[in-house]
């Protein structure tokens, strides 16, 4: 497993677009940046990547549901304040799948 980080959202997404990961963490609410704009590039670039994405804090549009409405939705959310545990085990979930589709 390689593990790749990013200080700022723009690094990070850069990394998104020339790595392509399986699971990308997210978590904006340290980034000095826009992050709606920051989320909104995130979470389109992971559709057409079709990488996980989890963020970490508050997601914008609190009203939508987990998957946005949208069934390929890429997002999981994990509400701050957070525990490692329930971290790790939707991390792990996620590179099974990922490993059961390809």
């Amino acid at each position: 497993m390689n593990i790749l980080e990013a200080k700022q959202g723009s690094e990070g997404l850069e990394l998104l677009r020339e790595q392509h990961p399986h699971v990308v963490v997210l978590d904006l609410e340290v980034d000095e940046s826009d992050s709606a704009e920051l989320q909104d590039a995130f979470e389109d670039e992971s559709r057409r990547n079709e990488t996980s994405l989890v963020v970490l804090g508050r997601i914008r549009g609190a009203n939508r549901s987990e998957d946005g409405g949208k069934s390929h939705e890429p997002r999981h959310i994990i509400e701050k304040p957070y525990h490692y545990g329930p971290l790790i085990r939707t991390i792990e979930q996620l590179l099974l799948q990922h490993k059961a589709v390809a």
